[in-house]
Order: structure tokens, then C-alpha cells, then sequence
């Protein structure tokens, strides 16, 4: 769950260590099939504002969320369904889709800003009137494909991380124009019209999702500010992901700069959105590309460290459990020849690692990059900094 005002979208009795980050099936359009495109795309929005403390920034995720569609889509494109306030139930949601009417090429897209967690045994879920009334994610995506739509996408801007609420606050707005548009934007078109499967993201990764009471979350403020920033741009769900974590990245480590949202506990990341588990088809080779590596630490305790694909880009923090391995990618344009170097930095030490050309279906946080291994090596008695090594 998350920090709203500043406090974060968590549920304390449900915490696990670890966050349920998403999946998404997502099989992008085949180049003849563009002219069979989505007809129309039925919304759902739930706002969960049964807590005084994160009630302000639900309600400025609605409205953003709201102005983001009425920008992007032509009023006779979507249906938009609202379910708000301080007591929304499971049922309330299941029962919507189970009378909704979808019809073979209708795309469904769904919404949640509040509370969530991780519940032992039922995955992550979705705490409506603070943990009284919990709804969890499979169930939402069993509702929704059951309808059997050509699209289904969930974005929920909620956490499932311990953490103390505090009384920050932002004094800084994102106001979105609002502008009816009289016909689709070429993101809107691509995301929600031209794309087939199922689409599921959230947004942290792992940890916290932030939001305060003037902006709302973090994450929905990155998707609208992508989506402004790339309305004349046909990127695929994998691209707009990409940039959505960098935006999200950058919101949160703005925040903490000006003192809105708290400082990094130990061991804590920066909020990343996570999208795993993308099969798309041959349709669409621009969002199958990837350079990926593979960090292995042999050790017996937790390693963290930073790295960033791009100088231009923030650093970003990630653990690698003891005695594991990781695999980190980043999507690439398919014309691109020259892979991308990553640079690590580990022990106030920065490192060049360089990745392979992943061109498969799936996901890089799941592939076999290429393997670098931790190593500390000592001159005499004394330990050198940690590096990675490539593994043989």
C-alpha cells in the first residue's frame, strides 16, 4: 500500500517480505489486424478512501486517472465506471463484471488506488475498508478474462510494505488539461486499442508505493506525465513501462529532495513499477528487444547495490538474496546495433558491465543474461572492493 499524505497504501498485519509486482500477458496486434481494432474500452475505477490518511491523494488519483482518459479517448470510446468512498466490497467489484456486458471487441480496463497487500496464501490483494472487506488480484483478473475481452489491463497504485505513516505533505499540484479529443491519441490507440492479451502492473516493486495528498500517487502521476509526454507516440506496453518506472523514479527522488517524502530506510529502494511475464507475438519486434544481465552473489548474505542504464538516468537500488541471482534488462528499439553498457555501483566503487541482445518472448528479469558474479579479492590481508566478475 502506499504512503499518503505522507502515508503509504500498507496493510501492517498482512506484510511479507515480499511484493506481488504484477504480470502481464500482453499480445500485441498483428499489422493486418489494425483495422480490427478495440471498439470500446469499459473502465472501472476504484477509489478506496475509507482511510482519512490516504483520502485526499485517492481522490486526486481519481481525477488525474479521470483526465488522463478524457484527454487520450474520444468520449465514445470508453465507458467509464466509478466506484468510490469508505465502503467498497469485493462483492461490489465482482458482481460489475459479472454483469457487465463485453462484447467480443471490447477491451476492459480496470483501476485501484488505496490499500493492498500481501496475504499468506492468497497472493496480493487488494484491502478495501482497510483490510475489512479484501479482494485479492487473481480474483480481479478471473472476473475480468472471464468476460473474455480482446484486452484486459489492471494498474493498481497501492503497496504491501511495512512502513510508519507520517504527516508530510506536497505543496506541489500535477494538474492535467483536460482537452476532449476527437479522436484517439496514437499512445491510447496503441495501449488500449491495438494491444490483445492481458496487461497487469503495480506500482512498487518489492516495497513502498508513495503518494501524498496534493499529487496522489506517485505512480499515477508517472503514467499521466508519460502518457502527456508521449501522446503522439505509438509505444508498446514494454516501452511505456520503461518509462513509467523512470518517471516514477524521478518523482519519488524529487520528493525526498524536498523533504515531501521520507528518506531511504536501509535496504529500501526507490519506487519501481514492475511488468514480468510479457509473451508478445511476432507483430511487434519493437518491445521484444533487450539487453539483459544476470548478477549472482555467492555470499551468504543480502547484497544490495545501485546501477543505471543511462548516465542521464537516476541510480536505482536492487538486493540480491544471498546465495542468488538476479537478471535486470532494459527494453530497447529494434534498429538499435550497439547494446547498452549498465554500470553498477558497489561499495562507493562504479563498475561497466556489459549485457547480451535478448530477442525472445518473455521477460529479461526472468532470462539468462549474461552472469557476473560477485568477487572480493585482497591485496595481502586487506579486502578490495566487491566487484562483479563475468562468469565462465
Amino acid at each position: 500500500m502506499r504512503l499518503a499524505s505522507f502515508t503509504r497504501r500498507t496493510l501492517v498485519p498482512t506484510v511479507l517480505g515480499f511484493l506481488f509486482v504484477g504480470s502481464a500477458v500482453a499480445q500485441e496486434a498483428k499489422p493486418e489486424a489494425k483495422a480490427k481494432e478495440i471498439n470500446r474500452l469499459k473502465v472501472l475505477l476504484v477509489l478506496d478512501s475509507s482511510d482519512p490518511a490516504l483520502a485526499k491523494g485517492v481522490q486526486r488519483d481519481g481525477r488525474n486517472f479521470t483526465n488522463l482518459l478524457a484527454s487520450s479517448i474520444p468520449k465514445d470510446r470508453y465507458e467509464l465506471v466509478t466506484i468510490a468512498g469508505e465502503s467498497i466490497t469485493a462483492d461490489q467489484v465482482l458482481t460489475h463484471y459479472k454483469n457487465l456486458k463485453v462484447e467480443p471487441d471490447d477491451g476492459l480496463l480496470f483501476y485501484y488506488s488505496g490499500h493492498g497487500s500481501i496475504r499468506p496464501g492468497k497472493g496480493h490483494t487488494l484491502e478495501f475498508q482497510r483490510g475489512k472487506n479484501p479482494l485479492t488480484r487473481a480474483d480481479v483478473v478471473a472476473a475480468m478474462t472471464a468476460k473474455k475481452p480482446m484486452l484486459a489491463v489492471l494498474l493498481t497504485d497501492c503497496c504491501s510494505d511495512r512502513l510508519s505513516l507520517s504527516d508530510l505533505n506536497s505543496k506541489e499540484g500535477v494538474p492535467h488539461a483536460v482537452n476532449a479529443p476527437t479522436q484517439l491519441t496514437a499512445l491510447a490507440r496503441k495501449l488500449f486499442f491495438q494491444t490483445r492479451g492481458l496487461v497487469d502492473i503495480t506500482a512498487a516493486t518489492n516495497d513502498v508505493a508513495f503518494a501524498d495528498d496534493f499529487r496522489g500517487g506517485y505512480f499515477t502521476n508517472a503514467i499521466c506525465r508519460v502518457s502527456s509526454q508521449n501522446k503522439d507516440r505509438p509505444l508498446g506496453w514494454k516501452e511505456f513501462h520503461t518509462a513509467v518506472v523512470r518517471e516514477t523514479v524521478s518523482i519519488h527522488q524529487d520528493a525526498i529532495r524536498a523533504g515531501i517524502a521520507p528518506q531511504l530506510r536501509k535496504g529500501q529502494q526507490f519506487q519501481e513499477p514492475a511488468l514480468i511475464n510479457v509473451r508478445l507475438t511476432d507483430a511487434d519486434p519493437q518491445v521484444k528487444v533487450a539487453a539483459v544481465i544476470s548478477l549472482v552473489n555467492p555470499t551468504n548474505s543480502e547484497l544490495e547495490f545501485e546501477y543505471r542504464w543511462e548516465s542521464s538516468q537516476p541510480w536505482l537500488k536492487k538486493k540480491i538474496p544471498a546465495n542468488g541471482k538476479i537478471s535486470i534488462g532494459t527494453w530497447l528499439p529494434p534498429t538499435l546495433t550497439t547494446v547498452p553498457d549498465m554500470t553498477v555501483k558497489l561499495d562507493g566503487q562504479e563498475q561497466t558491465l556489459t549485457p547480451n541482445r535478448f530477442d525472445k518472448e518473455g521477460t529479461p528479469r526472468f532470462s539468462d543474461g549474461r552472469a557476473y558474479r560477485l568477487s572480493v579479492s585482497k591485496d595481502a590481508n586487506n579486502a578490495r572492493p566487491r566487484t562483479f566478475v563475468a562468469d565462465q
